[in-house]
């Protein structure tokens, strides 16, 4: 009896553990803006900016697109992703244009608002693996 109880009692607390778990996940849907800097082999060192739509989310997966700009040109692209129950959030994109493909990942940190910064944001960084190109993102929620 005494056994049973333990079970009951672990599973419990891993119910409820759970719970606040996804409780805790934030809601990322919306607009957000905002630059970097980026360095690449071929391009050297550049100024982007970004415009970041997260059309939908299901608890921790959320999907959308990103509009970059660069000297090199506007790039849009849809992307997937994933935010940890520590805020880390990581996304991948591909696109795919004629003989182009663009293929890229991205790790940050979603910044919850606070008293200070009344605006969520969003501090990372990106990785493209095609054109070599390496940068920093610093996003504020509209």
């Amino acid at each position: 009896m005494k056994k049973a109880r333990v079970i009951f009692t672990v599973i419990a607390f891993l119910f409820v553990g759970s719970l606040v778990l996804q409780a805790a996940v934030p809601n990322i849907v919306g607009s957000w803006t905002g630059t970097g800097k980026a360095v690449g082999i071929e391009h050297g060192y550049y100024n982007v900016t970004y415009s970041v739509t997260i059309t939908d989310q299901n608890g921790n997966l959320f999907r959308g697109s990103i509009k970059i700009t660069t000297p090199m040109g506007t790039f849009t692209q849809k992307f997937t992703g994933i935010i940890n129950s520590d805020n880390t959030i990581a996304a991948n994109y591909r696109e795919s244009t004629g003989e182009k493909v663009t293929e890229a990942v991205s790790f940050g940190k979603y910044i919850p608002p606070t008293s200070k910064q009344p605006k969520a944001g969003y501090e990372g960084y990106w990785l493209n693996s095609l054109s070599q190109d390496t940068g920093t993102m610093s996003l504020l929620k509209k």
